[in-house]
């Protein structure tokens, strides 16, 4: 009974993400967490992809710093329980180091990134995709840009024979368009925005607000307004959050 229940209330809790009630959704989560802590322990896997999921609903609310200890644990037992090389460990890893980059971690932020991506590569598809962007974003934040764009080429090319990797590769599209900005490449940055519009309008239609704001910032980075383009970014960040696992 007790597992049964936690199973509907994590579908409570997506719907309410769906819904944009993520006050709700993190209160369903928190008690579906209890019951599996109660009947699995706090080690089991099934107690993983709760937490897993609380984090990732507390990184989509912007609470970095209650999400990093839930995101450690999902680690200690992925690595404990499951082994390094299992999909779920490496993909925590991974998030883990997008969390410490987005907190201005950068050096961690690297090192795990590097980690993910390495056990990922040539296995995991769809996750070595997600960390080159990840580690991407790393290296456009200390202006390694030199760095960062082969990353996201080599993350498009894993997209082309990825079907489902079509929001990865919009995201690197977007990526790219960032760091050709920084570069004052402004007609390379303005090639790699319209694709990342496009991309987000094939393969995810069913979100306009992020459409709207992605072609705002094209036209706010043609005006070269740089504050605007912070704030638009941090609303990008929001829209392209994760679904809670």
């Amino acid at each position: 009974m007790p597992r049964e229940l936690a199973a509907c209330l994590n579908s409570i809790a997506q719907l309410r993400v769906s819904q944009g009630q993520f006050e709700t959704a993190e209160q369903s989560l928190k008690q579906a967490l209890s019951l599996h802590e109660g009947s699995n322990g706090p080690d089991h896997p099934s107690t993983l992809i709760v937490v897993g999921s609380l984090a990732s609903l507390l990184v989509r609310m912007g609470q970095l710093d209650r999400a990093e200890p839930l995101l450690r644990r999902v680690v200690q037992i992925g690595e404990k329980n499951l082994g390094t090389n299992h999909p779920a460990t490496v993909r925590a890893i991974g998030d883990l180091g997008a969390l410490y980059g987005q907190t201005g971690k950068l050096t961690l932020a690297e090192s795990l990134l590097t980690r993910a991506l390495h056990l990922a590569e040539d296995r995991m598809p769809e996750v070595e995709q997600i960390m080159l962007n990840q580690l991407a974003m790393v290296y456009f934040r200390q202006r390694r840009f030199e760095d960062a764009i082969p990353l996201i080429y080599r993350g498009s090319r894993i997209a082309l024979n990825t079907p489902v990797a079509s929001l990865e590769r919009a995201t690197g599209s977007f990526y790219l368009a960032r760091i050709y900005a920084a570069q004052g490449k402004v007609a390379q940055a303005e090639l790699s925005f319209q694709e990342a519009i496009a991309l987000f309008e094939e393969h995810w239609p069913g979100s306009p607000p992020l459409l709207h704001v992605l072609r705002e910032y094209l036209a706010v980075m043609r005006r070269d307004r740089k504050a605007e383009v912070r704030g638009l970014e941090g609303k990008i960040k929001a829209l392209t959050a994760g679904p809670v696992r």
